[in-house]
């Protein structure tokens, strides 16, 4: 009987702390040729974003400020208040980031890659995921700007063509 105890209190115990690896929600843009080649991650997770520009009209997030940290930790105001979300670089597409995002009601993973940057001035961002109970992943192109009064930058007009985007 100890025996059994023991065995599952193990079991258990390995589960606990077993770690799940993220992978990309089935249904997002892999990227592979598409992605920033060479990103400089520590020039690019630091400091604030402005969300500017979403294909999606209705995107909550959009003119809301982004405070980025070196270590993939970011925050900003969402729909229902303040969104904390920690991120991690994806083992199986390394030019994707994961990030698990709480806010007071809920928590959610979000896919993100960034397509083009000039580091300093504006980021085209592909972000994908499952937003609340969707079984079908949801993506969106965002333009970011250190400049919260940032319009579409004429060096990622190429870029947007690639992907049939003409305008925001």
């Amino acid at each position: 009987m100890m025996i059994i105890i023991a065995v599952t209190f193990l079991g258990l115990l390995g589960h606990s702390f077993a770690y799940d690896e993220i992978s990309l929600v089935r249904g997002c843009y892999t990227l592979e040729d598409d992605h920033k080649k060479n990103l400089d991650t520590t020039k690019f997770f630091t400091g604030d974003w402005y969300l500017t520009h979403s294909t999606n009209p209705d995107d909550s997030s959009l003119c809301q400020k982004y405070e980025v940290r070196h270590d993939l930790h970011l925050t900003f105001n969402g729909k229902s208040g303040p969104v904390e979300c920690e991120g991690a670089k994806l083992s199986d597409y390394e030019w994707f980031y994961s990030f698990n995002c709480t806010t007071k009601d809920k928590t959610f993973i979000r896919f993100m890659s960034v397509l083009e940057t000039d580091y300093t001035k504006f980021a085209l961002l592909y972000r994908c995921g499952l937003y609340g109970s969707e079984t079908s992943a949801r993506e969106n192109f965002l333009i970011f700007n250190r400049n919260k009064d940032g319009g579409v930058p004429r060096e990622i007009g190429n870029k947007l063509k690639e992907f049939g985007l003409w305008t925001f």
